[in-house]
């Protein structure tokens, strides 16, 4: 069905029968339209691909195999990095707070699971990262406040435990909020799967405190997916 529809690359693990093998039993079978003359089709992109990076070469005469750190880790290639990241968020809402009207506030609050996490903030099958190059959601707001009012609210992304109180009370006297929620691949990834849609444990709980005790202090939520 998957090559019917148009797959030309399976990302399989284990035993090579489960997959190819059985390609040609389909063929022999006359399940896939097209033939062998189709599947050959569809393999052309692909080690056409994998011949101009080189694969098949020497490891001696491939380019490509002399690449290291000093390479990619360039500060043209850190920035093309943030700028990636920075056109990959969604603004799903804005009733005025955003852009921020000022460069920097006296008293910030950021609240929520993902406010102080690195790790969770990758998704699934991102690259191993060296710490020095990581940062989080607190590194940037310690950037736009003097003082930054902090409560996780949960122990974990999968927020099974809450605390409200410890929430609520960063709140006063603050000039505005950020809420930071999300999953990570604690909460889902490959071969873990939510049965819902909504965000897991207590988090909805949590925006919804902020709300009721903001004291029409802006917020902002930036939800991590």
């Amino acid at each position: 069905a998957c090559i019917n529809a148009g797959l030309n690359i399976e990302v399989a693990s284990g035993s090579a029968d489960r997959y190819y093998t059985r390609m040609m039993t389909a063929i022999d079978h006359n399940k896939i339209h097209g033939g062998e003359a189709r599947v050959r089709e569809l393999l052309k992109p692909l080690f056409y691909t994998r011949m101009r990076l080189g694969e098949f070469d020497p490891p001696q005469g491939n380019p490509y195999a002399q690449l290291d750190q000093s390479v990619v880790v360039t500060p043209a290639n850190q920035q093309l990095a943030v700028e990636a990241a920075m056109k990959s968020f969604v603004l799903l809402k804005n009733n005025g707070v955003l852009p921020l009207q000022h460069h920097h506030y006296g008293n910030v609050a950021l609240v929520g699971p993902f406010g102080d996490d690195t790790d969770n903030l990758y998704g699934d099958y991102s690259p191993n990262t060296s710490d020095k190059y990581k940062s989080n959601v607190m590194d940037a707001v310690k950037s736009l406040a003097t003082n930054v009012h902090y409560a996780g609210g949960c122990s974990d992304p999968g927020c099974g435990h809450y605390d409200a109180d410890q929430v609520t009370h960063q709140l006063n006297n603050v000039d505005i909020i950020f809420v930071a929620r999300g999953t990570g691949q604690a909460v889902e990834r490959e071969g873990r799967d939510k049965n819902h849609y909504g965000l897991p444990g207590k988090q909805k709980d949590l925006l919804q405190d902020v709300l009721d005790h903001s004291g029409g202090t802006p917020v902002i939520v930036l939800l991590f997916t």
